[in-house]
C-alpha cells in the first residue's frame, strides 16, 4: 500500500510508531506496505481518522518559502596595477581556488538548509495532524488513551523539532551561505580587475 509508506513519508513517522498508533505489529504494518495484507476494520478506522487529519492540515499549510537577502560588503584588496603578469597570474589562480572553496560550502551549506527545512517542515505537518488527532478523540476509552499516548511520545519530537535553536541554525546557516556567495563574487570581480 503506497498510500500507508507516503503518508508516514508525509508525517515523518516510522513504521514502528505508525504501528503503534495503529495498534499492531510492525511486521504486520510491514508486510501491509507490501500488499501482502490487508488492514482490519479497527486499524483502517484508525487510519481513516489520521489520514483525515493529514488532509485536513494540507488544505491549512501554505508556502513559506521565503529567501533572505544578505547584503554585505568586502573589504578585500587588489593588488597594485603596477604589479607583474607573474604576480597577476598567482592572485587569480588563487582568487580561483578561494571562489571555488567559497562555493563548494555554500553548497554544502544549502543542502543542510534544506535538510533542516525539510524536517522543521514535516515537524509542522506532523504537529497539526497532532491537533487534530487530540480535538477529535475516538470514541472507545481505551482507544483513546492509547491514541493520546501516542500523541505525546510524537508531540515530544515534533517540539525538539520546531525548537527555536532549530529555526536559529537555518538563519545561521542561511547567513553562512549568503556571505560566502558574496565573497565569491566580490573575488570574481576582483579577479577581472587584475585581468
Amino acid at each position: 500500500m503506497k498510500a500507508v509508506v507516503e503518508l508516514r513519508k508525509r508525517l515523518g513517522i516510522t513504521q514502528q510508531e505508525l504501528a503503534d498508533f495503529l495498534q499492531m505489529e510492525r511486521s504486520t504494518l510491514s508486510l501491509i506496505e507490501l500488499s501482502r495484507r490487508e488492514f482490519s476494520a479497527e486499524a483502517l478506522a484508525k487510519l481513516g481518522r489520521l489520514q483525515l487529519a493529514d488532509i485536513k492540515s494540507q488544505s491549512k499549510a501554505m508556502s513559506s518559502d521565503a529567501q533572505s537577502a544578505v547584503k554585505g560588503h568586502w573589504n578585500g584588496y587588489l593588488p597594485m596595477e603596477t604589479a607583474s603578469e607573474q604576480y597577476a597570474q598567482e592572485f587569480n589562480e588563487s582568487l580561483i581556488q578561494r571562489i571555488e572553496e567559497c562555493m563548494q560550502t555554500a553548497e554544502r551549506l544549502l543542502s543542510k538548509i534544506l535538510w533542516l527545512e525539510e524536517r522543521i517542515q514535516i515537524a509542522t505537518h506532523k504537529q497539526q495532524v497532532l491537533q487534530y488527532l487530540k480535538e477529535q478523540p475516538p470514541t472507545d476509552a481505551e482507544v483513546a488513551a492509547n491514541e493520546a499516548r501516542w500523541v505525546a511520545v510524537q508531540e515530544e519530537e515534533v517540539n525538539r523539532c520546531l525548537a527555536p535553536k532549530q529555526r536559529a541554525e537555518v538563519v545561521i546557516l542561511r547567513l553562512r551561505a549568503a556571505a560566502l556567495q558574496l565573497e565569491a563574487q566580490q573575488l570574481e570581480r576582483a579577479m577581472t580587475v587584475v585581468a
